[in-house]
């Protein structure tokens, strides 16, 4: 944030949490938190520990991350209402998605592939291509940019900010649901599908925020990393370690390069 002394006093009100990433492996994976939202007491304590993280920050290098807590808990009832209403509405049991595609395996040269596999190869170099032409070329992704980079600045250029992120929420949404129903079509849809896309946050960090090839490479490399713990990991285990080999990655990753593979670092001089 551009005014830490602010996001001091904003967590001594208990309205924001703060966080701590160390960005220059001056102390390996420091990762601190400090919430001011928990309850009125803690708000004040918070704050001068959000204050001393900010210090600690512009010393060693690192990256503070001020985020209104009070989103929080809305998305996490909305995320509830989401979960508990299709079971309500159309039943808890594993649907299927339809699509006209064959069922039959694609002959492509030396190898089959299925067919719902290379609709979701397709559309996904169609998505990062028209996302990228979008982003780079056209005017409302530049503007879409300005507001990433730097929402004050954006707003005295004229850029109408709350409505670029509905539109960037929208665009979320659009992506969302093509890789949902590609998905649904492939394994089925139930009531945890929605816990596939916690495999987002991994593959982000991995790739690099503000990239959208990193996002691609890191998709590649966490489904990689899956396979491969599968096969060579479960043997010993007895299973399940494919499913949380993601955020092991993550934790690496935001120990030793927490701007991922892709992503831009950005020094900001306050």
């Amino acid at each position: 944030t551009a005014d830490l002394s602010d996001a001091a006093r904003a967590a001594a009100e208990g309205r924001v949490g703060g966080l701590l990433i160390d960005a220059d492996r001056t102390v390996p994976g420091s990762i601190a938190l400090g919430t001011g939202a928990l309850h009125p007491d803690a708000g004040e304590a918070a704050g001068d520990m959000l204050d001393d993280l900010a210090e600690m920050g512009l010393k060693e290098g690192a990256l503070v991350l001020v985020v209104p807590s009070a989103q929080m808990p809305t998305s996490t009832g909305l995320a509830a209402i989401f979960r508990g209403l299709p079971p309500i509405t159309v039943g808890a049991s594993t649907k299927t998605v339809p699509l006209p595609i064959p069922d039959t395996p694609i002959d492509l040269w030396i190898h089959k592939i299925p067919a719902i596999d290379l609709l979701g190869v397709i559309v996904t170099l169609l998505s990062v291509g028209v996302l990228t032409w979008f982003f780079r070329k056209s005017r409302m992704g530049v503007a879409m940019r300005a507001v990433a980079d730097n929402q004050q600045v954006a707003m005295a250029m004229g850029i109408n900010v709350e409505r670029y992120f509905a539109i960037a929420w929208a665009m979320a949404g659009i992506i969302a649901a093509l890789g949902g129903i590609i998905w649904g079509s492939k394994l089925g849809v139930d009531t945890q599908l929605a816990l596939v896309g916690l495999k987002v946050f991994p593959v982000v960090i991995l790739g690099g925020l503000d990239s959208i090839a990193g996002a691609v490479v890191g998709g590649l490399i966490v489904g990689i990393c899956e396979s491969l713990a599968a096969g060579y990991l479960d043997p010993f285990v007895g299973g399940g370690t494919k499913d949380f080999a993601p955020y092991v990655i993550m934790i690496i990753m935001l120990m030793f390069k927490p701007y991922g593979l892709f992503g831009k670092r950005k020094i900001e001089r306050i």
